[in-house]
């Protein structure tokens, strides 16, 4: 089962999300997998620049574009908890 046309430009609009979170700079590895012909597995990893520190998210579904966006809502709930932790 291949990507649906358009996906490469689906992730590229998703992930503008992430520039107001000032992560763009840092290295995102998207990785799609296909399991069994019936589920698509999204996994993101931001690597990050100035630390240590990483952040990965994943996401199964059968349907690739929601996978897509429920792994980058899990990663960005991700990055909100990690900023609220260092403000406080």
């Amino acid at each position: 089962m291949d990507k649906p046309i358009g996906t490469n430009d689906f992730i590229e609009k998703k992930i503008q999300k992430l520039e107001k979170f000032k992560y763009i700079d840092d290295t995102l590895k998207i990785n799609i997998a296909n399991l069994h012909g019936t589920e698509y597995q999204v996994n993101m990893t931001i690597d990050r620049v100035s630390s240590k520190e990483g952040i990965a998210a994943a996401a199964n579904n059968a349907d690739i574009n929601t996978a897509i966006d429920e792994c980058l809502d899990k990663l960005i709930a991700q990055i909100i908890k990690m900023k609220e932790k260092r403000e406080h």
